[in-house]
């Protein structure tokens, strides 16, 4: 899906878009020398970029502590990905052995992603390869963060997890 007569895919656009927001907040919190000014936008920006440890400094206006979330919670991510990776991986494999149809919605998402000239096809067993070491890592990682780990008190932002699991 392209914006009208410009060729730029409405991804395209969006990441476009979040990364000028970045830069032209970096820009501004460089240039404006935030960290002595202490304004409301600068503490605001510093809970947005920083996490576990680093978020425990002196100076954190106290309202921002309700945007926090436990470090522990990273295990979230990989509960996701192990599902969403393991259900593709399902469906390939019922594709590539079984001849199953690849679900609708599946097929429709995969069109909104790819650019408009672009065919989807072939690389069946690089696709089923990455699906598999992608699932395998999850798997690491999740057993990591229930066995391995030992949480401090590190938060992170409420926008990061839910940029995480995005």
């Amino acid at each position: 899906m392209t914006l009208s007569g410009t060729g730029l895919t409405v991804i395209a656009a969006l990441w476009l878009l979040l990364d000028v927001a970045f830069l032209v907040s970096l820009f501004l919190h460089v240039l404006g020398d935030c960290a002595r000014r202490g304004s409301t936008l600068c503490a605001v920006f510093q809970d947005l970029i920083r996490y576990g440890k680093t978020k425990t400094g002196r100076g954190r206006p106290a309202w921002l502590h309700c945007f926090d979330l436990p470090k522990r919670w990273f295990s979230h991510f990989y509960y996701l990905s192990i599902f969403w990776n393991g259900a593709l991986l399902w469906l390939v494999v019922q594709s590539q052995l079984f001849g199953v149809e690849i679900p609708q919605w599946l097929q429709s998402l995969l069109n909104f992603f790819k650019e408009p000239q672009q065919k989807i096809s072939g690389g069946e067993v690089s696709t089923l390869l990455a699906l598999s070491l992608i699932w395998l890592h999850s798997l690491r990682r999740l057993e990591e963060c229930l066995y391995v780990s030992i949480y401090s008190n590190g938060v992170i932002h409420v926008a990061q997890y839910g940029l995480g699991v995005g």
